[in-house]
């Protein structure tokens, strides 16, 4: 049997005797911690010490290290799976952030773009208005105009009639006075003629 993650095992110095020991008969760390049971560390210890010179309180002492650097180990592959997750979550959150941002952009665009809709609609209504108040104006100015223009054609027949009147009495008048003219000259003339 052979280990191969000795390396990542801090060993104190005066105890590379012990990290040979384990190097040469075990597979790997995390077989001795996970699969063996105590019953089974203690037999793997005895058959150790058993082929070796050392004693069954050094090989302990080295599966106690053994067990160290496979908590080592785990810890080691847990950080960097942890790693990889808060990695993972900030890049989520990243694209969330992007997403919010984006939303964010597309709403101030949409209110935005509402309130110049708005404005557009209120510029509408006030020129609307604008030209509702001028119709009226016109046609208040037309409703006036109609209404001179009957006084006017009223005033106009009586001065019609008046003139009329005035010409029918001047008429008369001379009328009047040409017949008195001949009148006076059909009595003046048998005067001069006798």
């Amino acid at each position: 049997m052979t280990f191969s993650a000795v390396e990542n095992i801090l060993v104190p110095r005066g105890e590379e005797s012990l990290t040979a020991l384990i190097s040469t008969n075990f597979k790997n760390l995390r077989q001795v911690g996970l699969e063996a049971s105590d019953s089974e560390q203690e037999q793997v210890a005895e058959e150790v010490a058993e082929e070796s010179s050392q004693s069954k309180a050094e090989v302990d002492e080295a599966l106690k290290i053994a067990e160290i650097g496979r908590r080592q180990h785990d810890a080691i592959e847990q950080i960097a799976f942890l790693k990889i997750e808060v990695e993972s979550e900030k890049s989520k959150a990243v694209e969330a952030s992007q997403r919010d941002d984006s939303e964010a952009a597309k709403a101030v665009e949409g209110h935005a773009r509402a309130d110049s809709e708005a404005e557009s609609a209120r510029n509408s209504d006030q020129l609307r208005l604008a030209a509702k108040n001028r119709a009226k104006a016109s046609e208040d100015a037309l409703q006036l105009a109609k209404e001179v223009i009957a006084k006017l054609e009223a005033d106009l027949e009586e001065s019609k009639k008046a003139k009329e009147k005035v010409d029918f009495e001047v008429s008369k008048a001379f009328q009047a006075r040409q017949e008195a003219a001949l009148e006076s000259y059909a009595e003046e003339v048998p005067k001069f003629e006798n």
